[in-house]
């Protein structure tokens, strides 16, 4: 009887994690940004129009080739339309680049979309390979370019004419009217992290607190069916006993 106690369990046990979802890399479904496991940066965080803008990428398949939109741009039916530029993964999962911005993308907040177009499966992954997207950080396009969090600005294109002016004051700094995401990238980027992470961890606890729960139901009938067979078992030695 203990044997046969412990196979089952065993089984049980088995069958509950095979149930349970892969806490490795899977799709966001809560949001769609990113996949889970996935990361990636930009810099500098403000931009002039038509500048080249700096990008690290990471936790993609190794080799998977990556389309790099702007704004979730429709890679449309030529697979080009709106591509900013194309990368192939490294054998570690990561990459560094840089891609030029169109002169014609809008002053304000924006961000990059990197999307796997082609690459193998990986068997250990629970996501296809062509699955894996990364919604970068926000970063805004201004018309100045701002490194280091405005110690030094880069205009974007030259000055056709310049007029000369007496110095009147301090010369003014210049400023942007990007939102507070965009302005504090790396504060967001961290709470972005954070708040990923939470959301992912929350259902995969509750998920597994489910099937444990459902393991102790069907332990516990069927140490009820096993008691009610011993009783009866005992009461059939009474019975034969008796006569």
């Amino acid at each position: 009887m203990p044997r046969a106690w412990l196979q089952t369990l065993v089984v049980l046990l088995a069958t509950a994690l095979v149930l349970l979802p892969s806490v490795g890399a899977q799709a966001d479904t809560l949001t769609g940004d990113s996949t889970t496991g996935t990361a990636s940066t930009v810099s500098p965080s403000t931009i002039a129009v038509g500048g080249t803008l700096s990008y690290t990428l990471s936790g993609f398949p190794q080799g998977a080739e990556v389309a790099i939109l702007i704004d979730d741009a429709d890679l449309g039916p030529g697979g080009q339309s709106g591509v900013l530029g194309e990368l192939t993964v490294g054998e570690d999962g990561t990459y560094a680049g840089a891609v030029e911005l169109p002169a014609d993308v809008a002053k304000g907040a924006h961000w990059l979309r990197f999307k796997v177009t082609a690459g193998k499966d990986i068997p250990t992954n629970a996501v296809r390979t062509l699955d894996y997207t990364n919604k970068s950080p926000y970063f805004t396009v201004a018309d100045v370019t701002i490194i280091g969090g405005g110690a030094a600005t880069v205009p974007s294109k030259p000055t056709p004419t310049a007029v000369a002016t007496p110095s009147v004051g301090p010369t003014p700094t210049a400023t942007t009217t990007a939102p507070a995401l965009a302005a504090h990238g790396d504060a967001g980027d961290s709470g972005a992290a954070r708040t990923g992470w939470a959301s992912v961890s929350l259902p995969v606890v509750t998920t597994v607190l489910l099937a444990l729960a459902a393991v102790l139901l069907v332990l516990s009938v069927i140490m009820l069916i096993e008691r009610r067979r011993l009783l009866a078992y005992e009461r059939e030695l009474e019975y034969a006993a008796r006569r």
